[in-house]
Order: C-alpha cells, then sequence, then structure tokens
C-alpha cells in the first residue's frame, strides 16, 4: 500500500477506492478534523488540503514554550 507522511499527517490510497487517496492522523486517539474528511483524487490535492489547514489554524503538535528561569 503506497502512504506518505506530511506534517503529522498520513496520506494513503483509500482501502474503498484504489484511485482515490484518504487523510489520517499519526498520532493514536486523536481526532480528524472534517475538513480531512473525504476521498480526495490526488497525493497532491490531500497535501495542499493539509498545508492550507496548519497555516490558517497553527502547526500540529505546536507545544507552548516556555521561559526559563533567571
Amino acid at each position: 500500500m503506497i502512504e506518505q507522511e506530511h506534517r503529522g499527517y498520513l496520506i494513503k490510497v483509500s482501502p474503498v477506492n484504489p484511485k482515490s487517496w484518504v487523510i489520517q492522523n499519526m498520532k493514536r486517539g486523536g481526532s480528524l478534523p472534517m475538513v480531512f474528511d473525504g476521498l480526495f483524487t490526488d497525493r497532491h490535492t490531500a497535501m495542499r488540503i493539509i498545508d492550507s489547514y496548519i497555516d490558517k489554524n497553527g502547526a500540529v503538535n505546536a507545544k507552548a514554550k516556555s521561559t526559563g528561569g533567571t
């Protein structure tokens, strides 16, 4: 099965329709945004959707920066 990781998400061939692609979350138990639900015609379209979502809503797995003590 063909799959590719892109910015914390897994893009792989759909098990239902081998000519389409699906997006899955790489983290165990994480929820998938509704914009990623469905089938995509090609891998690059799925990558653009992921990029635009992350650019709009912030980075995946972003951790708050802590300031060290003096």
